[in-house]
């Protein structure tokens, strides 16, 4: 699940498959979510990484991979 922060920045949810869903956000950035596993983690990591785009400490990315919340790839 989303959480409350990060859901109105989501314009688009994909999902070609049940371990393969992607997020639109209203910026244009790709989340590459997966499955529906560890939900509420990765609800939590993106919410994490998001703050840290928008403060500048990350450098911008096109593409957040959050389908293992252990190990997030920003490209």
């Amino acid at each position: 699940s989303l959480p409350a922060a990060v859901l109105p920045q989501v314009t688009e949810v994909v999902a070609t498959g049940a371990d393969d869903v992607t997020l639109t956000l209203t910026d244009g950035t790709s989340v590459l979510w997966g499955s529906a596993a560890d939900a509420a983690r990765k609800g939590q990591v993106l919410a994490a990484v998001l703050d840290q785009l928008a403060a500048g400490t990350l450098d911008p990315a096109t593409q957040i991979d959050v389908s293992s919340p252990e190990e997030v790839v920003l490209r």
